[in-house]
């Protein structure tokens, strides 16, 4: 992983997964990403289930596991992805989900705002999915106004870099963008990830701006590294 002199921009982030929509697929079907099967699938589930919610929107999507599994405990779901690629797997996977309360739709998280502004849920989920500057700025700014009175948004993202870190490392400390590549989790994937690197007080920063309160941290870890596989946020308003 390295910080790129010249910095992506949310449009590369977005071409990187147009790209490579096809392979994310495979990979969450064919369950190939370890960390994802042996910790943090389990853990956002945990942690959403923890609140019971009845209405769930589910932001940045993906194939939809994570939507098809609260739809079917009853929960109503709005899945949304930036991604047509990846909308139209879920749909396709999930041909008749009516009869659950599921629904897929092509949004970016500049517009979220056309489901917020109709509807309320008790949990928004962002799983791995803020990945962007600006957009993540933007949609966090959002959010708030789409929770009911007892909500709770919950965020799954990479973990920060520990505090206690080497001189030489400092540099790995600061946020700004990264370019990660795909091979470690699978042989189709093509070009790089570009992603933005939040420092843990940048997150909490960034969360007293949006008048999002952190109500609970969570750290996943990973049974064999015996380190964090992951953090999630667990937020209400503030």
């Amino acid at each position: 992983m390295s910080q790129n002199s010249k910095a992506p921009s949310g449009e590369q982030v977005l071409a990187s997964w147009h790209k490579n929509a096809a392979a994310w697929v495979q990979a969450i079907r064919s369950r190939s990403i370890q960390s994802r099967e042996l910790v943090t699938n389990q853990a956002i589930i945990d942690a959403i289930a923890h609140y019971q919610p009845k209405t769930l929107l589910d932001v940045g999507c993906g194939e939809g596991w994570l939507s098809w599994h609260f739809a079917q405990l009853g929960c109503k779901v709005t899945a949304v992805d930036a991604i047509a690629e990846l909308v139209e797997a879920a749909q396709q996977k999930y041909p008749n989900p009516n009869h659950l309360n599921l629904r897929f739709e092509q949004l970016t998280y500049r517009d979220i705002n056309r489901v917020l502004r109709n509807s309320a849920f008790d949990i928004i989920a962002c799983n791995f999915s803020l990945l962007d500057k600006e957009d993540t700025t933007t949609l966090l700014h959002s959010l708030p106004s789409g929770l009911t009175p007892d909500g709770h948004i919950v965020i799954q993202t990479l973990h920060p870099c520990p505090s206690e870190q080497a001189e030489d490392q400092a540099e790995d400390q600061a946020d700004g963008w990264r370019k990660e590549s795909w091979k470690d989790i699978g042989e189709h994937f093509q070009g790089e990830a570009p992603w933005y690197y939040r420092s843990l007080s940048s997150w909490k920063l960034l969360f007293s701006d949006c008048k999002l309160a952190i109500e609970s941290i969570i750290e996943p870890m990973h049974p064999s590294t015996k380190t964090p596989a992951s953090i999630i946020f667990v937020l209400r308003k503030g």
